[in-house]
């Protein structure tokens, strides 16, 4: 069989890459930004923007647009060659590495083929820590991790997958949400069932309330969303949904408030913070010296 000769940077497919794990490859380029529906709403890193919101991204489709300026693009690949200040080419090439995927496009006659992302063979730790990481989250699935959620301490953060043969950055088509949860009291052990269990919105809070010895879970904050596919862990369950003090966790704790009620849940309860500052959470009021009361 006559193998095709590579000729070209195949963009389509390094961008189709990046918009399969839109929303990691987002806050990986640009940190610190806020989802709201479809957009990614982050200050512009090349200028001095003091205008949250002017600078907007599709993380579905890929355009991106900064409303103070005029720049703009229609794909992941142009807004890496702009933030980075490099070529579209360079760009392309730096994006399918980061991805572990295939730069050139086979000349005809070809062999249609998906995007591939690199898999490296880690074990249930996933990969190595580095300087730079402030910490690390893993999610579990009937105790073994199938996700690790990882922060650095510049404002970035990498998402990793378990695949059979390793771990992988881009999210699995069979990939099946697991809850991140307290592991002292694991709120979803049989003998809690007709307990209450507390749903705050990142794994930070999760932790705090761990060594308040509370049952709770979290599936990630706002910028992750909410996966489908979770209303097993849901049905029939007594849940205090505890909201982040602002717009974004308000909004994100009545998302979950309509997901538990489609699931069946037995009762739901939702608990504000208002004495808290703007964006305070669980986490700030443990800091704070609450006890869970």
């Amino acid at each position: 069989m006559m193998m095709a000769a590579r000729t070209a940077i195949d963009f389509a497919a390094i961008n189709a890459a990046a918009l399969a794990n839109g929303r990691t490859f987002l806050q990986t380029l640009i940190p610190n930004g806020k989802f709201r529906s479809l957009e990614y709403q982050v200050r512009n890193p090349i200028r001095d923007d003091k205008c949250p919101g002017s600078f907007s991204i599709n993380y579905k489709t890929g355009v991106w647009k900064d409303f103070a300026t005029g720049d703009g693009g229609g794909d992941l690949i142009s807004l890496w060659a702009y933030v980075r200040g490099i070529g579209q080419g360079q760009a392309a090439r730096g994006i399918a590495d980061m991805l572990g995927v295939a730069v050139a496009k086979e000349s005809a006659p070809s062999i249609l083929h998906s995007a591939r992302p690199k898999v490296f063979q880690w074990g249930d730790e996933g990969p190595p820590c580095s300087d730079n990481e402030a910490r690390r989250h893993t999610y579990k699935a009937d105790g073994v991790p199938v996700a690790i959620k990882i922060k650095f301490r510049d404002g970035k953060i990498a998402q990793w997958y378990r695949v059979p043969q390793g771990w992988q950055p881009k999210k699995p088509d069979s990939f099946k949400p697991a809850p991140y949860i307290t592991e002292a009291i694991p709120p979803f052990d049989p003998e809690l069932a007709g307990d209450q269990i507390l749903w705050p919105e990142g794994e930070k809070d999760v932790d705090s309330l761990g060594k308040l010895n509370l049952p709770a879970f979290t599936f990630g904050g706002v910028g992750d969303g909410l996966p489908n596919g979770i209303a097993p862990y849901l049905t029939g369950r007594h849940i205090v949904i505890l909201a982040d003090n602002d717009d974004a966790g308000r909004a994100h704790a009545k998302r979950k408030v309509e997901i538990a009620c489609a699931a069946g849940a037995a009762s739901l309860r939702v608990v504000n913070f208002p004495e808290l500052p703007d964006k305070g959470d669980v986490f700030r009021l443990y800091r704070k010296g609450w006890d869970g009361g």
